[in-house]
């Protein structure tokens, strides 16, 4: 076989291949959303009230104690007043910079970030400490307040955002070291705003309000459960080695959703077995 027969067989077996690949990538693709609208729709198709289904599914990833929960017209949302704060904050914060063109940013934030995110990370332990205290061996520092619990949750989960999407990311080959994750001061600034607005509106108890932030919380805490195991699963399947396209994501993502949906199931079932 003549050298460039050679070259034309190699190209045929790369056109092939990479076709297969994308035969792959699609399958996985529709696999994922076909995976969430099919429980979508079985969640919402439920007969039972969205409070109760909401309540049950986020029932092992929180501890649901009373005097922890945030009420909307005489309707609780499903995650305590601290993790409604978090997880609404996350879901706030990466959306913000998602709009702000971040996607594939990994420019490291600058040190002002992490010293305000270490200071914010401390404030929440402490407050956490406190009220852990308080409930289990009755004593504290100071009397524990839900305010305290959402507003702590809201800038944690606000800033926690940027390390989130930093480590999403630093996943993908096609990465931009040269774009800054947070280009801006005042998009520190932003999240802190953000935080605020989210904190008002978790405070406020205004009954029509209480639909769009238990999806919202509660989809925040779908999504920071799902990047975990996304993460995860790339750490354990490539490595050190990184996605060449979006389009390799798609597989991990896949069992990354499947394991959360299994993960959640399994920590209401045992919490609910165990009493907690």
């Amino acid at each position: 076989m003549s050298g460039q027969e050679d070259h034309v067989v190699r190209e045929a077996m790369r056109q092939v291949e990479g076709r297969r690949r994308k035969r792959r990538q699609g399958a996985a693709l529709r696999g994922v959303i076909a995976f969430w609208a099919v429980l979508g729709v079985a969640f919402l198709a439920a007969p039972w009230p969205l409070e109760g289904k909401l309540w049950a599914a986020a029932h092992g990833l929180c501890a649901q104690r009373e005097g922890h929960l945030l009420s909307f017209g005489g309707h609780f949302l499903p995650l305590c007043a601290r993790d409604s704060g978090l997880y609404l904050g996350a879901l706030l914060g990466v959306a913000y910079l998602l709009s702000r063109g971040r996607w594939l940013a990994v420019g490291r934030p600058r040190r002002s970030f992490w010293k305000v995110f270490f200071v914010i990370l401390g404030l929440f332990g402490v407050d956490v400490a406190n009220s852990v205290g308080v409930d289990w061996f009755q004593s504290g520092v100071y009397p524990p307040h839900n305010l305290l619990r959402v507003a702590t949750g809201m800038l944690l989960g606000t800033f926690l955002s940027v390390p989130l999407l930093w480590a999403v990311n630093l996943s993908f080959r096609a990465r931009r070291p040269d774009r800054p994750l947070l280009p801006r001061a005042w998009d520190a600034v932003a999240l802190f705003g953000i935080s605020g607005l989210g904190t008002a509106l978790l405070w406020s108890g205004f009954a029509p309000l209480y639909g769009p932030l238990a999806a919202l919380s509660f989809l925040g805490m779908l999504l920071l459960l799902l990047a975990a195991n996304f993460l995860w699963l790339l750490t354990v399947l490539h490595g050190r080695d990184t996605l060449p396209g979006s389009g390799e994501a798609w597989p991990p993502l896949f069992w990354a959703s499947l394991a959360s949906v299994v993960e959640m199931a399994l920590l209401s079932f045992l919490r609910y077995r165990l009493g907690l």
